[in-house]
């Protein structure tokens, strides 16, 4: 056969089935993947739900490249309960999913089962139903459609609670905790119509929908022979929500009795166990079927099977902390956190310290059996095996021989040692790699141990070349001849790293170091005593409150620091509690009185716990005298009696608020100004007193009060009892604390609602008084604005008549008529400008400031008085300075002032010949101020008038009435 034909041959083949493939991957690759939505009743952080999703997807969702494609939605139901968020999630999945070929809906919790089999017609139409984490009777109450599949999970309190009793036969008291959500409610009535059959066996008490600080105050007072169910909190009496694990672990740290539970999520957190499935398994369950449906297999078993999954799981961490038997634990009970045995831990090297003697024993044996010849041969197979050995042991071996003075290790030694790669070593060299202190002590040991035969035991540290240390265990035997029946000459050592060990041991030590250091110095008394109240130690502390030396006190009963009438009831206590757990006090901050060496009784302050040492339980408790406290808090006490009766003897209203505004303390004024108990005052927000508009204000007041630390005064409407508006003024100091923060507000308030009142009365007579002076100017110049009326008046009669007259002629002057008709509408608006300012004087409004140009107010001033200053010869003169910024006034009053003035001018310059008469006005501006200046030639202010000038009614005129200016 021809070599070249078959070698294309071949390489025909190759790349047909490379080609096939590739046609294949592209097939594969254009195939579409089936779609899968899965709905969770819950969110992402609940641990039930993502153990469900890490299942589901180990089976779907192998790898990326595989698998359908997954999409998964939140309904976040215990967050976000309530019909309208239901409904905001049906729009938005009908948003994303609306057209799309979805080939199967997995709803995964009850909420996202009813939620689908609501909606489904119109969100997954075409969609097959598979749903898990819903218990079985809540499943067979549901109308199924006909292409729904779904595994049901046996949450079951009656099975967990058999167990509970199994491991507390002597329990009489169960306590079964659940919350105030839906899913919580549901568990509280399952659990009363399934549990109901255990009494009077054992006596029930629900804890159910009670704020999680309730709970956990109940649990911690139980006896330790206490059972305690705990189903679900995702939402507790104050409305609060919480991931029901993490409740778990909260309760189970607070309770003093064991805590089971149906969920399995929960183990790991501090409760013993219960009957449960596990979620991920649920989840490989669920993704099983999914994966059986999207092949076309038709799920065997009916549409609603049970899961597979359920059995008694405890945490072997809780068995021994509550001493449960595990022999009463069902059979087939998973076990989870047990530490090993000793033979589990150290399996390893008891084995490897097996195999060794053993080794050792056949090498002897096969020595004794077999020639010289072949010892050579059974040495080095030895050598191997007890490498081999050895290194599954993690020690290292040596070997001296005295005689020749070389040493042997292993690799495993010279490791451990950082010793270098030679075959042997001299003793020295060997013993050099300890510490120099270390050595002389090592030399003679190993010459102790050759001359008496016994194991030596030493541990040495060995510096490492990072400038770490390492701890060596070495365990040496000294060995004679041959079947050791000679002089001994070499020893046999083994070395292992116990460097983790004396970390340990060096915690442990400063640990005790720290407690003993704590003890000494500590202010407060620390006391131990056993189970029969034996004092086992005291600090000095304990000395200095209680009077009686250490040693005293140690061996001696602690009734001996009780006064006599608590001594029987101490030993009471103390029994009742070792009999059945039930305490009579607190073990936190409890006030008890003390007996002094003396024989004083001595206030004392109290906290105590329980531990057990060496098998012995045993109570500690910390010891603090108050009597400074209480003496200060007396001296408080009658500080606060003398501060009421203070306070409540004022008439001017008293109050203390904290920064929102929350009233802590009232006087007798205050409520009776208001017309309200203290009881309906204190807690309280004044600022609900304040009228709505200028509560706005108040609150930024008392910011800027807390801001600063100051005392301030302000004054601030307030809501009368009669339903009227009125005034108070307040001076308020900050209380602050010992860092410089703000307490409360103290204030100390009068009613200004009769001042205000009359404030008020008072601006109305000057507004009365300013409007009867601008009548008055109007008055005097009346005749003066009749002649500036009638200039116009008379013009625009004159033009009327006089285009009368050209309209008559033949032809018609049409532009000397326009021109006459242009001067009677300028008559008419000078006429107008007189009126409109007569009008504004008249007028009895309120004050009214605007932006105003003053060189404008003057030049209208003098228009109105234009007239009257011809009449009476009076030239005027101006001086305005330009460029003058606008000012903020009520333009009315300036122009009543300027009025006032120009008329007292003109009326001081009559005595005077009219060419010696003369008005000058000026406006200027000095630094940030705008001046007006009205100036006359008369003879000026007469000097005994200067002083009374400004008193009211005082007038230098014959028919003046002294108003002043307004």
């Amino acid at each position: 056969m021809n070599p070249q034909w078959h070698t294309s041959r071949i390489l025909g083949c190759v790349l047909s089935v490379i080609c096939w493939l590739i046609s294949s991957s592209v097939a594969v690759s254009t195939e579409p993947k089936s779609e899968v939505v899965v709905l969770y009743s819950s969110d992402t952080g609940l641990p039930a739900t993502e153990a469900i999703r890490r299942g589901f997807r180990a089976i779907l969702h192998p790898n990326e490249d595989s698998g359908p494609d997954l999409y998964e939605e939140y309904l976040d139901a215990a967050r976000f309960p309530g019909p309208a968020h239901l409904e905001a999630m049906a729009s938005l999945l009908d948003a994303k999913y609306s057209g799309r070929p979805v080939d199967v809906i997995v709803a995964l919790g009850p909420t996202a089962l009813e939620f689908v089999l609501q909606r489904k017609a119109k969100l997954f139409p075409n969609a097959k139903l598979v749903f898990a984490g819903i218990r079985e009777e809540r499943a067979n109450a549901l109308v199924l459609p006909p292409d729904s599949f779904g595994i049901v999970s046996k949450l079951d309190p009656v099975e967990t609670l058999e167990l509970a009793l199994h491991l507390q036969p002597k329990a009489r008291q169960g306590y079964v905790i659940t919350g105030s959500a839906s899913f919580d409610k549901s568990w509280e009535a399952i659990a009363r119509t399934k549990l109901a059959s255990f009494e009077p066996r054992l006596s029930l008490t629900f804890l159910a929908g009670l704020p999680l600080e309730s709970v956990l105050e109940r649990v911690s007072a139980l006896p330790p022979d206490s059972i305690i169910i705990h189903l679900s909190m995702f939402e507790d009496g104050t409305g609060r929500t919480f991931v029901p694990r993490e409740v778990a672990g909260k309760i189970a740290s607070a309770a003093d009795a064991p805590v089971y539970s149906v969920y399995d999520t929960y183990i790991g957190q501090g409760i013993v166990g219960g009957y449960m499935d596990t979620f991920d398994a649920v989840g490989l369950a669920v993704g099983s079927l999914v994966q059986k449906i999207l092949a076309g297999e038709q799920p065997t078993g009916g549409a609603i099977r049970e899961a597979e999954t359920h059995k008694f799981v405890v945490d072997w961490r809780q068995m021994s902390r509550w001493q449960l038997n595990a022999a009463n634990l069902p059979q087939g009970t998973e076990i989870r956190f047990r530490e090993p045995s000793v033979w589990g831990q150290y399996k390893t090297y008891i084995l490897a310290f097996t195999a060794v003697l053993l080794l050792q024993s056949a090498l002897l044996i096969l020595g004794e059996i077999r020639s010289r010849k072949l010892a050579s041969q059974l040495a080095a197979e030895s050598k191997e095996r007890m490498e081999l050995a050895v290194a599954s042991a993690d020690i290292g071996l040596w070997n001296w021989n005295a005689k020749s003075d070389t040493v042997w290790t292993s690799d495993r030694c010279k490791e451990l040692l950082m010793l270098d790669d030679r075959a042997s070593l001299t003793r020295d060299e060997f013993i050099g790699r300890l510490r120099a202190p270390d050595r002389p002590l090592a030399l003679k040991r190993m010459a102790d141990a050759l001359a008496s035969g016994l194991p030596c035991i030493a541990e040495y540290p060995i510096d490492l070349s990072d400038g770490s240390e390492r701890w060596i265990l070495s365990r040496a035997l000294a060995k004679g001849g041959y079947k050791d029946k000679g002089p001994r000459d070499h020893i046999l050592g083994v070395v292992m790293d116990i460097t983790e060990r004396k970390r340990s041991e060096d915690a442990i030590r400063e640990s005790e170091e720290r407690y003993r250091v704590l003890a000494e110095t500590a202010s407060d008394a620390i006391i131990t005593i056993d189970r029969k109240s034996v004092i086992l130690f005291a600090n000095p502390a304990a000395e200095k409150i209680f009077g009686h030396a250490v040693s005293e006190m140690l061996g001696n009963d602690l009734t001996m620091l009780m006064p006599d009438y608590l001594r029987r009831v101490h030993q009471v206590s103390v029994d009742r509690y070792l009999g059945n757990g039930e305490r009579h006090i607190s073990w936190e901050g409890v006030e008890l009185p003390g007996l002094h060496k003396d024989g004083s009784i001595i206030p004392l302050e109290l906290s105590f716990a329980e531990y057990v040492s060496d098998g012995e339980r045993r109570f500690t408790g910390i010891v603090r005298n108050v009597s400074d406290r209480k003496r200060a808090e007396e001296e408080l006490r009658e500080s606060e009696e003398r501060y009421r009766n203070v306070v409540e003897t004022q008439s001017e209203l008293i109050c203390r608020y904290r920064p929102d505004t929350t009233l802590t303390f009232v006087n007798d004024a205050y409520c009776r100004y208001f017309n309200r108990s203290r009881r309906d005052l204190v807690g309280a927000k004044w600022v609900d007193l304040i009228p709505e508009p200028a509560r706005a204000a108040v609150l930024r007041h008392v910011k800027s009060i807390i801001a600063h630390a100051r005392t301030v005064s302000y004054e601030h409407e307030v809501q009368r009892p009669d339903g009227t508006v009125g005034w108070q003024h307040w001076t308020d100091r900050v209380i602050l604390d010992a860092d410089g923060g703000a307490v409360e507000i103290q204030g100390v308030g009068r009613d200004l609602t009769e001042l205000r009142q009359a404030e008020s009365e008072a601006v109305r007579h000057r507004q009365e008084l300013a409007h009867l002076t601008r009548v008055s100017v109007v008055g005097a110049l009346s005749g003066a604005l009749a002649h500036e009326l009638n200039q116009p008046l008379t013009a625009i009669l004159s033009n009327a008549q006089a285009a009368v007259r050209l309209i008559a002629r033949d032809p018609v002057d049409a532009i000397e008529i326009g021109q006459i008709l242009q001067d009677i509408v300028d008559d008419d608006k000078r006429a107008g400008h007189v009126i409109q300012h007569l009008r504004s004087l008249l007028k009895k409004d309120s004050a009214i400031r605007t932006r105003i140009q003053v060189n404008d107010l003057i030049t209208v001033s003098l228009a109105i008085c234009h007239s009257d200053l011809i009449l009476k010869s009076v030239p005027v003169s101006q001086r305005l300075a330009a460029d003058l910024p606008e000012i903020d006034a009520d333009p009315v009053q300036i122009q009543q002032v300027l009025l006032n003035l120009i008329m007292n001018a003109c009326e001081a310059m009559n005595g005077k010949p009219a060419k010696d008469r003369l008005l000058l006005i000026k406006s200027e501006r000095r630094d940030a101020m705008l001046r007006i200046s009205v100036v006359d030639s008369g003879d000026g202010i007469p000097a005994e008038a200067i002083k009374e000038l400004y008193q009211p009614f005082f007038t230098t005129k014959s028919l003046g009435l002294g108003l002043g200016l307004p």
